[in-house]
C-alpha cells in the first residue's frame, strides 16, 4: 500500500499547487475546457480519489 500512497501524495501535491492557488475564474475555465476536451473527467477522478487516499493515510497515521 505504500507505493499506491506515495502517488496519490504526488497526485495530491501537483493538484494542490496547481489548482488551489488559481482564482475562481481560472479555476472555471481550466474545468471548462478540461470537461469540453474529454479528459476532465478521468482527472477530476483521479485526483479526488488520491486526495482521498492521502487524507486517510493521514487519519489512520494519527
Amino acid at each position: 500500500m505504500g507505493a499506491i500512497q506515495n502517488v496519490a501524495r504526488s497526485i495530491d501535491n501537483v493538484t494542490r499547487r496547481v489548482w488551489d492557488r488559481q482564482g475562481t475564474l481560472m479555476r472555471a475555465v481550466v474545468l471548462l475546457l478540461l470537461i469540453v476536451s474529454g479528459i476532465g473527467i478521468p482527472l477530476i477522478l483521479l485526483a479526488l480519489v488520491a486526495r482521498l487516499i492521502v487524507e486517510d493515510s493521514r487519519g489512520s497515521a494519527y
